[in-house]
């Protein structure tokens, strides 16, 4: 008979493990897909309903929201209201700047980045600060980079606003984006037009503030 009760205990266990429970396996994936866990707070009829319903949560952090919850047959989804992932907002911006050429690994986001809002996304990369202003919609990322990088577009403007590129000379710089690390010296292509020799101008990058200083060369250091 004890036998008979160990293995029914043992049964009753094993049936109660093998059990779903919707709820929380939704509360797992949400809190993975933010990188923190999530609490929720109010959320009576979860359990339950077969209709959508607003529930209220918040981060280990602190940060509350909104939650939908809508049930799928066996499965419930949850989805933040009107804010988007931090994470999933490093990762785009990543994959958006290594396109140009420039790696920003390791950049932090908040949590949760309201729709419409710019929110500061901020890292140190090979010992440069960089400041990428996010902001989130419901389908897409934008980004603006505030600090830590230089543009050779941007560049190529002050060269011809210092009156080193002449008229309507073409200057190029030959990058798109890099990091502003101090000491770091770059040659930019001056091509005047016709009747002109090309030249180069050099440009030192003074400081992780994209503060440069620049001069004509004749053997201009490309780094």
């Amino acid at each position: 008979m004890r036998h008979l009760t160990i293995a029914l205990v043992l049964s009753v266990a094993a049936c109660r493990a093998s059990v779903r429970d919707p709820f929380g396996e939704a509360v797992d994936k949400l809190s993975a897909e933010l990188g923190e866990r999530v609490i929720v707070d109010r959320c009576p009829a979860a359990r339950l309903t077969t209709s959508k319903q607003i529930c209220r949560a918040h981060v280990a952090s602190g940060a509350a929201f909104d939650l939908e919850a809508e049930r799928e047959g066996l499965r419930l989804n949850l989805r933040v209201v009107g804010m988007a992932s931090g994470r999933r907002a490093a990762a785009e911006l990543y994959r958006v700047y290594d396109r140009r050429g420039l790696e920003l690994p390791d950049m932090q986001c908040p949590v949760l980045i309201p729709f419409g809002r710019a929110v500061a996304c901020t890292g140190v990369v090979r010992g440069v600060p960089v400041v990428a202003m996010a902001t989130a919609s419901e389908r897409r990322f934008d980004f603006e980079l505030t600090h830590g990088v230089i543009s050779g577009a941007g560049m190529a403007k002050s060269i011809g606003d210092t009156g080193l590129a002449p008229g309507q000379a073409e200057v190029d710089c030959n990058f798109d984006l890099r990091l502003s690390m101090p000491g770091t010296e770059i040659a930019c292509g001056v091509a005047p037009g016709e009747g002109s020799r090309p030249r180069a101008v050099w440009v030192r990058i003074e400081d992780t503030d994209g503060h440069v200083v620049m001069g004509e060369a004749q053997h201009p250091r490309v780094d």
